[in-house]
């Protein structure tokens, strides 16, 4: 039979999921892999495509196929390409139907918010006209199935099926949900992006009649020739202008850049496009796009034509050294570009890496000063994640810290990148606020707060022993935030002081309620080598083993009875100890909802103070 030839159109989303279209992903196909990374890419994409004047967003392309499998009366297309951002597109719309939820709005044609609800819900749920039936307009790859159904259903995603495109769901439906509901907190805020999404974000959607053509025009479009990338493209436009007789010199470097970028992580900044918008930072103190980068640097070139940096062969070589420099700053283990950027590598920030890269270039051979202002981007990072404040903004405070500098290139002194920076406790007390009130509701059975908790104590309990002259090299941040894994039981965990499976049994007080067991006041973390089988008792049966924990601020946990060595032990370690307790440290001797209400307070002290510590105030 023969095939007509493919159609290409570009649908903006509200486009391509509507009347009769239906879309399932095929068997054939891989697991639902998109992870934390790439959630977050496209959370800082579509943030800042929200807030620009932009009339349009390519979001990429998809590659569908007439469904000739035996759902095919169920469902018209095959999903050959695009499976993951299809999935990951109704997990966000699924997010932004709970946070209008949340404010009490359902869908209808009330008012402008409830139609938008009423679109969300037309474009997940296909209604057949012929017979009124309803079902889900797209079909996940079918491990996902289950828990997609689930969410559809508006079900608690508690129990996950032990495979990776379920946890993949559950984990990117809660970041998606987090942001939404942080971001877009009012109903208007919620509707304008709803609508900038709907309406002006579009998929490149070629529709082929079978799956063997789509193969093969994937194929062609994936793996043949060797096209202009938009590297090489934006080799071109910054020196067009160049002597030919630099142009060897040029591309060599260009492309030894590239290789250096290559695979690293944070795949976002793993190329020199990313570079050459990055080293704008410190010049303009805002930001550019990328599609205006290489016109921008072109203008900072003809304002300076007689500037040494700007020639051709040296503005390559700082390409290339700063290259070098950024995968440093990128690595996951601890270095000396990156030693102090502990919470920013730990929760995959990109915001950091411009202001970081500067630092570097700026005062790097003075590794002392690079290493606090290494500290100070690194606890920013950290405030804006705990106080959920938006990478957007975020990203605006690091454009302004990159040219602040660059403006004190020369200084030794950190008060002067303080103060250039504008840093001040009080401008930081609202963000406080905002974290407080957070500590209250993070949930250890929800995988971003999870991590946060974990991040907080681990903050704490390594600020703890370096102040008792404790820490050693299983006591660093860095190995305080490594996952635990079976082979190796070097590794510290979360364990609840008050065990959730407590709440099942018969002798607990039901007026406790049960949200608390899992709040950050009721969790610590233990040594994997320490005895866990503690944590299927009382909490005041878990003291002797407390006493001995390996963190000081485990043993705080333990009665004083059991622990007379923080009364009249180290010396460094008693006195840190007293200090503890005077800033509200508990113990289990009593243990309930308030006194683990009272050690989220003392969390929360200890977590702002170390941070404020960390931004030089």
């Amino acid at each position: 039979m023969t095939e007509n030839r493919p159609s290409i159109h570009d649908f903006h989303l509200s486009e391509l999921l509507n009347g009769d279209r239906t879309f399932m992903v095929p068997t054939y196909q891989r697991d639902y892999a998109w992870q934390e990374e790439q959630i977050e890419a496209l959370k800082v994409d579509l943030e800042e495509y929200f807030k620009s004047q932009d009339n349009y967003y390519l979001l990429g392309q998809i590659i569908i196929a007439g469904n000739q499998s035996g759902n095919a009366a169920a469902y018209k297309y095959s999903v050959v390409d695009g499976q993951q951002r299809l999935t990951t597109l109704m997990l966000l719309f699924q997010a932004f139907k709970s946070a209008f939820s949340d404010h009490g709005i359902g869908a209808g044609p009330a008012n402008e918010h409830s139609q938008v609800v009423s679109e969300l819900d037309r474009i997940m749920v296909y209604t057949n006209v012929s017979n009124g039936n309803t079902q889900m307009r797209f079909l996940p790859c079918p491990a996902a199935q289950p828990i997609y159904q689930r969410l559809f259903d508006n079900e608690v995603l508690a129990d996950v099926q032990p495979n990776n495109s379920s946890i993949h769901i559950k984990e990117n439906f809660e970041n998606l949900s987090s942001w939404v509901r942080d971001i877009y907190n009012t109903p208007e805020k919620l509707a304008f992006a709803a609508k900038r999404l709907l309406y002006t974000v579009f998929l490149a959607t070629v529709t082929v009649d079978s799956e063997a053509q789509a193969l093969s025009v994937f194929e062609k479009i994936n793996n043949r020739g060797m096209p202009l990338n938009s590297s090489d493209l934006m080799k071109y436009l910054l020196f067009q202008d160049a002597p030919a007789v630099d142009f060897e010199s040029i591309n060599t470097k260009w492309g030894q850049a590239g290789e250096v970028l290559f695979g690293s992580k944070p795949n976002a900044i793993a190329s020199v496009q990313y570079l050459m918008q990055a080293l704008l930072q410190p010049e303009t103190g805002a930001f550019v796009s990328s599609k205006d980068v290489h016109r921008q640097w072109k203008e900072i070139f003809l304002a300076s034509p007689s500037s040494a940096r700007f020639k051709a062969g040296n503005f390559v070589e700082e390409i290339l050294s700063s290259a070098n420099s950024l995968s440093a700053i990128a690595k996951p283990q601890p270095n000396t570009y990156n030693h102090n950027l502990r919470g920013a590598v730990y929760f995959n920030a990109v915001q950091h890496y411009p202001v970081v890269l500067e630092a570097w270039k700026t005062c790097g051979e003075n590794q002392k000063l690079y290493q606090e202002l290494c500290s100070v981007i690194d606890a920013r990072v950290v405030l804006a994640l705990f106080a959920s404040e938006g990478s957007q903004y975020l990203n605006t405070v690091m454009w302004k810290w990159s040219k602040a500098i660059r403006d004190c290139r020369g200084s030794e002194n950190l008060l002067d990148f303080i103060e250039a920076f504008g840093i001040s406790q009080n401008a930081f007390e609202p963000l406080f606020g905002r974290v407080r009130a957070n500590f209250d509701y993070y949930d250890y059975k929800n995988s971003k707060d999870k991590k946060r908790i974990r991040y907080a104590l681990a903050l704490i309990a390594n600020s703890v022993e370096q102040k008792a002259r404790r820490e050693d090299a299983n006591s660093t941040l860095f190995e305080l935030l490594k996952p635990p894994i079976r082979t190796n039981t070097n590794k510290y965990d979360l364990d609840h002081v008050f065990a959730s499976s407590l709440v099942s049994t018969g002798t607990y007080d039901a007026s406790w309620g049960r949200d608390w067991v899992d709040r950050i006041g009721n969790l610590t973390l233990l040594h994997q080598s320490d005895n866990r089988s503690a944590s299927t008792v009382l909490p005041q049966n878990k003291s002797n083993h407390y006493a001995v924990s390996k963190l000081l601020l485990t043993q705080m946990l333990a009665a004083p009875t059991d622990a007379p060595a923080l009364a009249a032990g180290e010396a460094y370690a008693s006195r840190v100890a007293n200090l503890l307790r005077t800033e509200g440290a508990q113990d289990v001797s009593v243990w309930n909802p308030e006194i683990a209400e009272a050690q989220t307070e003392f969390y929360f002290k200890m977590f702002k103070s170390e941070l404020l510590s960390k931004l030089g105030l």
